[in-house]
């Protein structure tokens, strides 16, 4: 292994071995290895999920990378690459390597390491995520050149080296051309040299620059030094202000609709049936970009004779919001709330107020704190989404509701799937009085291609393909645009041609010959049209546009005012000039005024147009801007997307993972828990319940888990640095706290319980020092997140010394509420160990503290959970009349108020007390309802003990099959939960069934093959999983078994 392997990936990338350069045949052999040489390590699945996506079958993607491996070590050598433990390729360090980037990091004072950008032109085809990591990594290379490029100028400048410090400073302006700091030496070292002339020219082009793209003038100190360059040069510098010249506005091209009326008339008929017998097809419209589907849309519901009192709510879907969930319905949730209190409908429809105030925390009128929450207390999202989805349907039977969604292609999984269960619960209406009008792109995929799919399947939408015009039509629309203006044959002949009958390109083609003149060329390319009609903007114009062009979903009035820093005059007058020239629309709402480019593609090719530097600037001022409308309370849920859009585009990694943890963090709250304390502004309500809720709750919140994991990958690259100088102690205490709770409590939700219990101990860890109200609190939660795992794997030792830990905690306190949760926890711990008399006491105490509390309301399910575990007590004593008892009074607390998850455990442990005691019918019924409440929610504690029991009702009714199916069902939760109590429900089952306790059982052929073992061999594995398991009830059972066995 004595051959060198020379690497320089800053600039053009090559790979040297022993002085000749390697060309790979395979390009993503040859981005694996860069990843490697960068990262020294990565797992074969990242590996491949970065380069080959989700483009090929796992299969394919194994073959591609078996591939791209055979051909690093055919060029290599087949000890090049190494495998470590688990999945980890790495490169064997007995090779000599020599990587320019390593040398870069370590030699600090070497700036000609640094030959260009990190792998200058290389990128893969077609490949967003690998693209993106060299993005990412060239910003990082050039931010340390930068850096070093800054300590090298001012060694220079301090050494008196005054030409080196020059050519580094024009350097770092062609870098980055908005920082100060070059031009400062810039000016210091002609003011030494007596260049007065050349120094002020260099400020006037630093202060033109920052006025004119960034609407921001010099820092202080180099206005104090150009004042000080004027006095020494003992001149006058005359500051000539030309006046501005008053731009007449031209007429405006009037907003134009034309033909498609096939389409209307189907649109028309649809909204027609509304409130009649006949079924209500919803619709989408489909279409290449640019092609009139939205325009469709809104001349089908402003020009048509919508059903009376009816309620339009619309909503626009984005491509950067597309991994927020929910956030194409937070302006109908809005509209929604306004419209009930106008009409002072909000009493009448409490239900469905208090689901929007869920799912939509912003809409809370007052700034009250979101719900302390882990996995014993806060919101189940599936219940919340039945109540919303009900509570709609029951508003539209008194008044028609409309909704538009444009552009669904970019909404989140989370906003398809409420969308799919409220058009599945209108088909079992006769009269459906609620409609649903979409449009999308003709490229549709995904999420929304499937949801497409799914809702034409059952015959719920209709999609209306939204074609180009034909030639009459592409005339007509451009002779209606510009009226009067005669247009030749040979203009016509061009005009189609070329546009191709593309709506938007017509209309853009039309205005460059109304403010141009004919074209000697109408190009078919957009890009180019765009141009030709933005090129004679002035450019203090244009630097408005600039900034329009950073808000997807456009930008008030007030932010634009305090952003451009202009005058109300001013900035008027262009916003004015650039309607006028249909470059900008303009929307209001009750509070404020908001501009928006007339189309798409405008902003993009607007936006793409100015640099990384200036991009990355404007997003910041944009995001601090909206750092200043916090409020800390709910409201602020709503900024927090934009937030962290802004500061991911103006690579603020401190402040994006901040508020990401936030957004995060509260909408884990409503997703990850099952036992809730109610907030403020959640009071409890009922929901009418109907048999088939459980087929329509059916959210999808990978989108949300997505974006978790990319904010935990970027956290751990930056070794937990979360913060920036501008946080303080406390708040950068607060977010890391938050974070560590929010990735332990999903993880351990997931039942991924070391890596969960990594990350709640790395935050018992960092609140155990300097005692304070804030740490106590996450202490305590910590606490609740391992107690939680304790249960789920039936540990009842360790939940002692977690319960006596925070009873200690809260010992010097009056925190009386969270002592009561915490005796519950202690009762519970007690009786899965046998001390029924002690847990029944610790139980009871708390059910007192729970009863006579001023929050006694927030508490009621804690109350009930009480009682439902007193029962358990019961059961396990077989006395079942009082178990019963006490699973009714929980069922009583938890099951006539909010829904969760939580109380289905109620219905499973009342199924069983009434199979034990003989009572099959009873225990049908409550087992069933617990198997329906489960697959409403995510909750796996107890999820395998109403299928194993029910699945006992099965064998006595001989349905094999099906009692098979469910044991398995139950297994499977079972293993994921690592419970051995409830593993060894199952085997105990296993063991009846074999010893022949449910008649033919061991002769049935599907047993035979579902249980190929012996009943002795199940016998011993329940035995085994329930040794250390406190269960007189099984061991009943397996005594029984044991005396059949020992017969056999």
């Amino acid at each position: 292994m004595s051959q060198q392997l020379a690497v320089s990936m800053l600039g053009n990338p090559s790979i040297l071995l022993d002085g000749s350069p390697l060309v790979f045949p395979y390009r993503q052999a040859e981005a694996i290895l860069y990843y490697l040489f960068l990262n020294k390590a990565g797992n074969k699945y990242t590996l491949a999920d970065l380069i080959w996506e989700d483009k090929c079958t796992e299969e394919k993607t194994n073959s591609n990378l078996r591939n791209a491996f055979y051909i690093i070590r055919k060029n290599l050598g087949k000890d090049f690459l190494v495998k470590e433990s688990g999945d980890i390729i790495k490169i064997n360090p007995a090779f000599s390597l020599t990587i320019d980037t390593d040398c870069f990091l370590k030699n600090g004072d070497d700036l000609s390491l640094y030959r260009g950008d990190f792998l200058e032109g290389f990128y893969l085809k077609n490949n967003i995520s690998f693209n993106e990591w060299v993005t990412n990594n060239r910003q990082v290379f050039k931010a340390h050149y930068l850096k070093k490029l800054h300590c090298a100028i001012s060694h220079h400048f301090d050494s008196g080296n005054y030409e080196l410090c020059e050519s580094l400073c024009q350097k770092q302006m062609l870098i980055n051309e908005f920082d100060e700091t070059a031009y400062k030496y810039l000016m210091q070292i002609y003011l030494s040299r007596k260049e007065y002339t050349q120094a002020l020219h260099i400020y006037n082009r630093l202060e033109s620059l920052l006025e004119q793209e960034l609407f921001e003038t010099p820092a202080k100190d180099i206005q104090d030094l150009a004042f000080v360059i004027e006095q020494t040069w003992n001149e006058e510098v005359n500051k000539i202000l030309e006046g501005r010249k008053e731009l007449k506005s031209q007429e405006r091209v009037s907003s134009v609709f034309c033909g498609r009326e096939a389409e209307l008339e189907r649109i028309e008929k649809n909204l027609s049936s509304l409130g009649q017998s006949v079924p209500v097809q919803h619709l989408l419209l489909i279409g290449e970009a640019g092609v009139g589907k939205t325009r469709l849309a809104k001349q089908a519901l402003s020009a048509q004779p919508l059903p009376a009192d009816s309620l339009l709510l619309t909503s626009r879907c984005y491509c950067a919001e597309e991994k927020y969930i929910l956030k194409p319905w937070q302006k109908p949730a809005r509209e929604l709330l306004q419209y009930l209190a106008d009409t002072e409908n909000t009493a009448q429809h409490i239900s469905l107020v208090q689901s929007i105030q869920a799912l939509f925390p912003f809409t809370q009128e007052q700034c009250h704190p979101m719900p302390d929450a882990d996995d014993i207390s806060t919101l189940d999202y599936k219940s919340i989404q039945s109540i919303f989805v009900n509570g709609l349907i029951r508003l539209s039977s008194g008044v028609p509701l409309i909704f538009f969604f444009d552009d669904i292609q970019w909404a989140d999984k989370v906003s398809l799937s409420l969308m799919r269960d409220i058009i599945t619960s209108l088909k079992d209406y006769s009269r459906q009085n609620l409609f649903f009008l979409f449009t999308a792109r003709s490229s549709l995929e995904g999420d929304a291609e499937r949801f497409s799919e799914d809702m034409c399947s059952i015959g719920q939408l209709e999609h209306i393909t939204v074609n180009r015009f034909d030639y009459g039509d592409t005339i007509f629309l451009a002779s209606r645009l510009l009226p009067g203006y005669i247009f030749t044959d040979n203009v016509k002949e061009q005009l189609f041609h070329e546009t191709e009958g593309n709506a938007l390109f017509i209309t853009e083609a039309v205005n460059t010959i109304k403010y141009h003149g004919p074209p000697d060329d109408i190009t078919p390319n957009m890009r180019n049209i765009i141009k030709q009609r933005i090129a004679p903007i002035p450019a203090e114009y244009r630097q408005i546009m600039n900034l329009v062009s950073i808000f997807f979903d456009g930008v008030s009035y007030d932010c634009l005012s305090v952003l451009s820093r202009k005058e109300d005059f001013e900035l008027v007058e262009i916003l004015e000039y650039l309607l006028d020239k249909d470059l900008l629309k303009e929307d209001a709402d009750q509070e404020n005024t908001f501009f928006s480019f007339s189309h798409q593609k405008i902003l993009e090719y607007v936006y793409d147009e100015m640099s990384w530097t200036k991009k990355r600037i404007l997003h910041n001022k944009a995001g601090h801007y909206f750092e200043s409308r916090l409020c800390a309370g709910p409201a602020d849920m709503a900024l927090y997307p934009k937030l962290i859009f802004h500061f991911e585009r103006g690579a603020n990694r401190q402040k994006y993972l901040k508020y990401a943890v936030k957004y995060l963090y509260n909408y884990l709250n409503v997703t990850h828990e099952f036992f809730p304390i109610i907030g403020h502004n959640l009071t409890l309500f009922t929901l009418d319940m109907r048999e088939e809720t459980s087929d329509r709750l059916s959210a999808d919140l990978s989108s949300i888990e997505e974006l978790l994991y990319a904010v935990e990958n970027k956290v751990n690259e930056s070794s937990f640095e979360l913060f920036d100088g501008e946080n303080s102690g406390e708040e950068q205490l607060e977010i890391l706290s938050d974070y560590l709770h929010m990735i332990g409590r999903h993880y351990i939700r997931i039942c991924s319980y070391e890596k969960g219990l990594f990350y709640i101990l790395k935050l018992k860890e960092l609140n155990q020092k300097t005692p304070s109200t804030f740490r106590l609190t996450k202490l305590l939660q910590a606490n609740r997140q391992l107690i939680c795992v304790y249960i789920n794997r039936y540990e009842p030792d360790k939940m002692e010394e977690v319960v006596s830990e925070s009873l200690q905690l809260l010992s010097p306190t009056d925190f009386s509420d969270e002592t009561a949760i915490w005796k519950r926890l202690q009762g519970l711990g007690d009786i899965m160990k046998g001390s029924l008399e002690k847990g029944i006491s610790h139980l009871q105490d708390a059910i007192e503290i729970f009863s006579s509390s001023p929050a006694r309301d927030e508490h009621l399910y804690n109350l009930a959970a009480a009682y439902s575990w007193i029962g358990e007590a019961f059961r396990h004593s077989m006395a079942y009349e009082k178990a019963m008892e006490c699973y009714e009074k929980a069922l009583q607390i938890g099951g006539s108020n909010f829904l969760v998850s939580g109380v289905s455990v109620f219905y499973a442990y009342a199924g069983m007390a009434a199979y034990d005691s003989g009572s099959l019918c009873s225990a049908e019924k409550y087992l069933t309802e617990s198997i329906a409440r489960y697959e409403q929610g995510n909750l796996m504690w107890g999820r395998s003990l109403p299928y194993s029991y029910y699945s006992q009702i099965l064998l006595e009714k001989g349905e094999w099959d099906k009692a098979l199916n469910h044991l398995e069902t139950a297994l499977g939760y079972a293993e994921k939960l690592q419970n051995p109590y409830e593993k060894g429900v199952i085997y105990r089952i296993y063991a009846q069934i074999k010893a022949g306790v449910y008649p033919a059982g061991e002769n049935n052929i599907s047993v035979q093959n579902a249980l190929p073992s012996d009943a002795a061999y199940y016998y011993h594995e329940a035995r085994r999983m329930l040794r250390d398991v406190y269960s007189p009830v099984d061991e009943q059972y397996l005594d029984a078994v044991e005396k059949i066995v020992s017969e056999l």
